[in-house]
């Protein structure tokens, strides 16, 4: 029996027979790209995220902030310094509650540093010895609640650490008088 691939007489039918084994292949291709796409790991979005930040030996501010899911927030200043040289010196009409929304690039830039991170690769930093505040994250996701805080930070973490700083700074806080709890930073 004649290989009809090589055939010289049946080019034309050759080319047919080629192409639709061509097409049958990339149909298959796309239908495994699109079923592992849709395997990929989905972005969490935790129902909320407490930072806090603790002073140091200097004028570190002492905060904690809430962020829930539909981006509000709020934050509770415990110590502020208004005179970085005075340590002594705190500026108590700083210190209090706050409520404030969390812009979109801010909070999808959150989100996105904690899925490179990963939830579950925050590992506690027991290294807790010199002049620098205390950086404290808890996520909660599901069912679960995920604890981390060091003093310095790997280097992976840096970018997730920095974007909640960015909420302390860059978000447009409101002063409430009225008292809310956000939790310690403990275990």
């Amino acid at each position: 029996m004649r290989n009809l691939f090589h055939s010289t007489k049946n080019t034309s039918f050759n080319f047919i027979i080629f192409n639709r084994l061509n097409l049958n292949l990339m149909k298959t291709i796309l239908l495994a790209l699109l079923v592992f796409s849709s395997c990929t790991a989905q972005k969490i979005v935790p129902q909320k995220i407490v930072f806090a930040s603790s002073r140091c030996y200097g004028t570190c501010p002492s905060y904690r902030i809430q962020i829930n899911s539909d981006k509000t927030a709020r934050m509770i200043i415990d110590d502020y310094f208004s005179k970085p040289a005075d340590r002594e010196t705190e500026d108590t009409a700083k210190q209090g509650c706050y409520t404030g929304i969390i812009n979109d690039s801010l909070f999808n830039s959150i989100i996105n540093d904690m899925n490179k991170v990963g939830i579950d690769s925050l590992v506690s930093d027991d290294r807790l010895c010199c002049d620098a505040p205390v950086k404290t994250i808890i996520i909660y996701s599901g069912n679960k609640r995920q604890f981390f805080h060091t003093m310095f930070p790997k280097d992976k973490f840096v970018s997730l650490i920095k974007s909640l700083y960015d909420v302390y700074n860059l978000t447009k806080w409101e002063k409430t008088y009225s008292k809310f709890a956000i939790e310690d930073a403990e275990k």
